[in-house]
């Protein structure tokens, strides 16, 4: 078997890449996510195998968004683009010149234009079929680049990687190649949205591991934190979900960031159900002093939500935690733990950024929400809008 603790990091980026090409089937188009998302006041419609969400926003505003929406589900066997089957949108994706093999496909295309443009035709008009006529599409496109701000601890690591990189098919950057790809979507009449609702960046873990090879891929004062909030007696243990959000709303208010109500909160727990989506803990002397919900879904944990106190920092029980959590989402059966989100560019969340990338892993950035514009005036007071309450 092979040591999976002694690969290069260029190795490791090739590997979670195709764990994670066989993950774009999120929970974010889960039937249980259009459940929860319908008792909070959005209208599920279903298109092909997926949905979209639509609601009004300020009363007179109709907007829709596609929660990584388009991507054909796994399937034993390819279909081709039918009146009833949609483009395989996600097989090109995936087959980008960072992740094909030689000789696979066309090294000079990032992106398909006839392939986008059959796909934005499909999807439209099925969109019209079902009388969903929004001013705004808004799509949250599945597409990720290896980021390159991932730390690489080795000198050797770094001049190998760079090696590989150069002789591999295109010597294109993750960040050109992002470029590329921007001016290919904008060029069929996509427009970038002046937002995106999921974070563009991730850090993922690949758990296929044992215990002593995550923790070595570990920063050092990461493994250091854990093993110091053992020794100030931190305990691990499953909490409700009323006490997890007691904490959350918490950290919340206190550091300016809007939370989730908490029957949306327990929606989320009741409809994935306790199998699923779990509430974790962390206590000092009978205390609660940090506390977590992970959701588990086809072969992947997610870190949705978290929250914790002074006593909870002071402690290290946020490195506790988090490293129970992979563990217990191991025990499982789940093969990658995302961190879901994090903002290497904004000052305002470098703390919880720095905290994420202390446990490894690879760091990932998508495309981001892109606008399919239905209506032209609607569209334009939707970015008005949008540029009112961001102030």
């Amino acid at each position: 078997m092979e040591n999976l603790c002694v690969r290069t990091h260029s190795q490791r980026v090739m590997s979670l890449r195709e764990l994670y090409s066989n993950r774009l089937n999120s929970f974010l188009q889960s039937d249980e996510w259009a459940h929860v998302k319908e008792r909070h006041g959005w209208r599920v419609v279903r298109v092909a195998e997926g949905f979209l969400l639509t609601r009004r926003l300020a009363g007179i505003l109709s907007f829709s968004y596609a929660p990584y929406f388009g991507v054909h589900k796994n399937s034993p066997e390819k279909k081709e683009a039918t009146q009833e089957n949609p483009p395989i949108l996600s097989e090109h994706l995936i087959n980008t010149p960072q992740t094909r093999k030689q000789g696979e496909g066309d090294p000079e295309e990032p992106i398909s234009e006839r392939l986008i443009q059959e796909f934005h035709r499909f999807y439209i008009d099925r969109l019209k079929s079902k009388k969903v006529r929004s001013g705004v599409l808004r799509w949250d496109l599945p597409y990720y680049f290896h980021y390159q701000d991932t730390d690489v601890s080795e000198k050797s690591e770094k001049k190998e990687a760079l090696q590989i990189e150069q002789n591999s098919v295109r010597k294109t950057s993750p960040e050109t190649m992002s470029e590329i790809c921007e001016r290919d979507l904008r060029c069929i009449g996509l427009i970038k949205s002046p937002g995106d609702v999921q974070m563009r960046h991730t850090l993922v873990m690949e758990l296929m591991q044992s215990e002593e090879e995550l923790l070595s891929q570990m920063k050092p004062k990461c493994r250091y934190n854990i093993r110091l909030a053992q020794k100030r007696g931190v305990q691990i243990d499953v909490c409700s979900v009323e006490d997890f959000y007691t904490l959350h709303q918490q950290t919340g208010i206190e550091r300016g960031i809007s939370v989730r109500s908490l029957s949306y909160m327990r929606d989320i727990c009741a409809l994935f159900g306790k199998d699923s989506c779990f509430c974790l803990g962390a206590y000092v002397n009978k205390r609660l002093v940090a506390s977590i919900m992970v959701l588990q879904y086809k072969g992947s944990a997610t870190y949705l939500f978290g929250g914790s106190n002074h006593e909870g920092q002071q402690t290290m029980a946020n490195y506790a935690i988090q490293w129970e959590a992979i563990r217990h989402s191991k025990s499982q059966g789940a093969d990658l733990y995302d961190f879901f989100g994090l903002h290497p560019h904004k000052q305002r969340y470098a703390g919880i950024t720095r905290f994420k990338k202390m446990f490894g892993g690879i760091l990932l950035e998508r495309m981001g929400c892109w606008d399919i514009v239905q209506r032209p005036l609607s569209a334009y007071m939707m970015r008005l809008y949008e540029k009112i309450r961001r102030r």
